[in-house]
């Protein structure tokens, strides 16, 4: 069974723990992270909490 994602997902799964992992393990700025996937401050920081 896949993960479906709904019609306002931005990004996959893997793309959110990507970006959370950049912020959180590297140490990226949460605006620099939500720059490059394209996203809100507001998303990125909500993904890199969870």
């Amino acid at each position: 069974m896949s993960h479906a994602t709904h019609a306002n997902a931005v990004l996959t799964p893997r793309a959110r723990l990507r970006l959370g992992r950049l912020v959180i393990d590297d140490g990226w700025p949460v605006a620099r992270a939500a720059e490059r996937f394209e996203v809100s401050w507001k998303t990125a920081h909500k993904w890199a909490q969870r």
